[in-house]
This record gives C-alpha cells, sequence and structure tokens, in this order.
C-alpha cells in the first residue's frame, strides 16, 4: 500500500524513482527531512516503527504533564 503511494507521489510530481531515493539519501543532514524519510523506512520495518511510537507516546506523556 505504501508502495502504491509513494509510487502515486513520485507519479504526481514527475520525478524517477532515482531521484526520490537521491533526495532521500541527501536529507539524512537535515534533521526534519531525515524524520520524515525514518517514518517511511519504519512502515516496513516493525522494530523501528515501535522505536518511533514508543518515542512519540513519550513526547505526548511529557506535554501533557
Amino acid at each position: 500500500m505504501v508502495d502504491e503511494l509513494l509510487c502515486e507521489l513520485m507519479a504526481e510530481l514527475d520525478i524517477t524513482q532515482e531521484q526520490f531515493l537521491d533526495a532521500c539519501d541527501k536529507a539524512q543532514s537535515d534533521p526534519l527531512h531525515k524524520k520524515i524519510v525514518n517514518q517511511i523506512l519504519a512502515v516496513d520495518n516493525f522494530m523501528a516503527f515501535k522505536r518511533m511510537m514508543i518515542k512519540r507516546n513519550t513526547a505526548l506523556n511529557e506535554e501533557a504533564l
């Protein structure tokens, strides 16, 4: 499902997979872009997803206090 959505987005933006992957590689130097790439990658990696959700839950709990 995510693969299909990413393919649709790339088609809409008129970019190739190589351009998308290159942009993801370059994103590692920008904290916000790195976070977005990590969220995309977490879709296919349960442990990464779990870590991301635990971190998010901790942040929400701290905000609530």
